[in-house]
């Protein structure tokens, strides 16, 4: 494959482009035709007053992830990130983070990754420098044939704790507990390490979001999303959820939703209602 190096990413005050590590692919494609320039920059994180662009480019150890200051300067650092992939069984350099956040665990800030088919990663941000060659910790994995679409941060209410929730493509979405981030084991990599195809590691929640498209979190007691309609898949709505479970008792027939049932073991019906602006 002959990755070109006309295209670049980055541009200095007199609108110049340039820099070393700053190129992307052009279009050449993948096996069954997406081009490579679609996945220049596959996800965006900002903390701290830096932005975090995951992605790939041009080079064959072409899986980035690039820290650029904000308010913008002329300064980018681009690190290449390799990770042991469970599912394959082999170290890889090429599949590019496809969403990711930053957040602290155990006082250091740290990046949270997850890629396609379904690594879930843990680097710190302090082996993130400029040029430096990253090996990123696989600590668990969320099952193949999936390509994970948002990880976002969100402290459950019923118990302080603070987790992530990150939503798939093919399979249920999953909550993370940031505490059990912080202290997992790297999955098992190397030579004569076999294959792992089902949800490992880190422990995970699964929670019943199906047909999201996006997903964000408007304060401590709701999330939105975007997502297709469980009743026709041609519909997008933009649709309200509760947490901590992400689950909306409307789209379900449930023991609870009959007018004589007086129970509510989730405080569903004692939830105060989502106050628009």
């Amino acid at each position: 494959m002959d990755l070109k190096t006309d295209t670049v990413i980055k541009r200095d005050r007199n609108g110049r482009f340039g820099g070393a590590g700053a190129y992307v692919p052009t279009a050449e494609t993948l096996e069954f035709g997406q081009p490579l320039n679609t996945l220049a920059i596959t996800d965006i994180d900002f903390f701290e007053g830096e932005l975090f662009v995951a992605g790939v480019s041009n080079e064959e150890f072409s899986s980035k992830l690039r820290r650029i200051p904000f308010p913008f300067t002329d300064e980018i650092s681009t690190s290449s990130i390799e990770i042991w992939h469970g599912v394959h069984a082999q170290y890889e350099t090429r599949a590019p983070i496809i969403t990711q956040t930053v957040t602290e665990l155990d006082g250091e800030p740290t990046l949270i990754a997850i890629y396609a088919c379904t690594p879930i990663v843990r680097i710190p941000l302090a082996e993130l420098n400029n040029g430096a060659e990253v090996r990123g910790t696989m600590i668990g994995e969320m099952g193949f044939g999936n390509t994970p679409l948002d990880i976002v941060p969100y402290v459950n209410a019923w118990d302080g704790s603070s987790n992530v929730v990150v939503t798939n493509s093919n399979r249920s979405a999953a909550s993370l507990n940031l505490e059990a981030v912080a202290a997992a084991e790297p999955m098992p990599h190397g030579e004569g390490v076999g294959n792992v195809f089902a949800a490992a590691g880190v422990p995970q929640f699964p929670l019943p979001m199906s047909g999201t498209l996006h997903l964000d979190t408007l304060d401590e007691t709701w999330a939105v999303v975007i997502r297709r309609s469980p009743d026709d898949p041609t519909n997008i709505q933009l649709h309200t959820l509760p947490m901590p479970f992400f689950f909306d008792r409307a789209d379900h027939i449930v023991e609870m939703n009959f007018p004589s049932d007086p129970r509510d073991p989730f405080g569903y019906k004692s939830a105060p209602p989502l106050e628009y602006n």
